[in-house]
């Protein structure tokens, strides 16, 4: 069975910005905004400052992962540049998906590099309010005008779209008006995020929106699923002993 991985990210810096400012590496794969603030960010096996393409193919291969989708992600700070060089390096390995903020005043000369001089075939947009679009920007519809057009032109030259919406309760969580959004472009593939990034108490907000969204183009990924869901609890979970309930069992 081929795997592939619709969903990691390449570091080639970390240089993010998000609600809490700009996000720095400080070492051992870890950084602080702006606010004073640390997360941690990159695996200890992966890297201490970055995540070369090198290091992930040694993993996939560890792993028995075939290919792989190199996502962007506002927090790390646009991996455009670096993506796309490992995407021509590793053809049979990786693709990449490109991003840009469609509030950039000349975000055509930006599409006109990315898509039509190097090739990219996937864009994402990560509109949460914590590291996305929504975080540095007013709310934004995301069946309106700004984001109709990122659609119109992914859907005129045959790009997937990737959109990460953030969790439930926040102002980047739209599942209605990106349903809207995505109706109107019944040919173009859309991939969502984290799976709505489920809350632990949120079983049936998260049932319903996905099925508003169990749409003939739509696809959801699983990425950090454990991260979102058991925050505090260490992963991977541990095996389970006789008379010791599954992880998933007492983590419904």
């Amino acid at each position: 069975m081929k795997i592939i991985d619709a969903h990691v990210h390449l570091v080639q810096y970390i240089c993010g910005f998000g609600s809490r400012g700009e996000l720095r590496a400080i070492g051992g794969g870890r950084a602080r905004y702006a606010d004073g603030s640390e997360i941690s960010l990159i695996p200890e096996e992966l890297g201490e400052y970055d995540v070369t393409p090198e290091k992930l193919i040694e993993l996939m291969d560890r792993e028995g992962v075939e290919k792989a989708v190199l996502l962007q992600g506002n927090y790390l700070g646009f991996q455009n540049e670096y993506s796309l060089a490992a995407m021509r390096k590793y053809p049979d390995r990786l693709q990449a998906a490109v991003t840009y903020d469609p509030f950039c005043r000349n975000k055509d000369l930006i599409l006109e590099n990315l898509v039509e001089k190097q090739g990219a075939r996937v864009v994402k947009f990560e509109v949460s309010t914590g590291s996305g679009l929504m975080a540095a920007h007013e709310t934004v519809a995301l069946d309106g005008d700004r984001m109709e057009e990122a659609f119109r032109y992914a859907e005129e030259r045959g790009l997937v779209c990737v959109m990460d919406i953030g969790r439930a309760g926040t102002a980047s969580y739209q599942p209605e008006a990106l349903r809207r959004a995505i109706m109107r472009y019944p040919g173009m593939k859309f991939v969502v995020c984290h799976v709505l990034m489920p809350q632990k108490g949120g079983e049936a907000r998260m049932e319903e929106d996905l099925r508003m969204l169990a749409l003939p183009n739509v696809w959801f990924d699983f990425a950090a699923l454990p991260a979102n869901v058991n925050k505090g609890e260490a992963y991977p979970p541990e095996r389970p002993s006789r008379g010791r309930k599954k992880w998933w069992e007492r983590n419904g």
